[in-house]
């Protein structure tokens, strides 16, 4: 456990090989000393939250949220009963998804090995 409360920013798949767990936007998580956690928190994945932050709890399976609006995304994508989605309907719900987090929480790609300049040896 650390001491710090951390949430994603961006929806992932976190933890350790074999037991890992699917992150939603705005989850408030622990961090578990998995390797890559400091390029998540470099890049904007994970971000710690304020110390007077208000965590909302799911009531269907007890997932912890830092907003509202986190929360209500995580209930639609998470619990809502739905339809089967066809290949391509999964797709474009891919697709929109990841539009939108791309303009709710970019990541901070001036913070790559790349954008360092690291070139790449032989």
């Amino acid at each position: 456990m650390s001491e710090s409360l951390f949430y994603a920013r961006r929806s992932m798949t976190y933890g350790r090989p074999g037991n890992e767990r699917q992150i939603d936007r705005g989850q408030v998580f622990d961090l578990q000393g998995c390797v890559n956690d400091e390029k998540l928190l470099r890049l904007g994945y994970v971000v710690s939250a304020p110390k007077r932050a208000t965590v909302v709890q799911c009531g269907t399976c007890g997932a912890e949220f830092i907003t509202d609006e986190g929360l209500a995304a995580h209930g639609r994508e998470r619990h809502a009963t739905t339809r089967s989605l066809t290949p391509r309907e999964e797709d474009d719900r891919a697709d929109k998804k990841l539009a939108i987090e791309d303009e709710i929480a970019p990541l901070d790609l001036t913070k790559t090995a790349a954008s360092r300049g690291y070139a790449r040896t032989k």
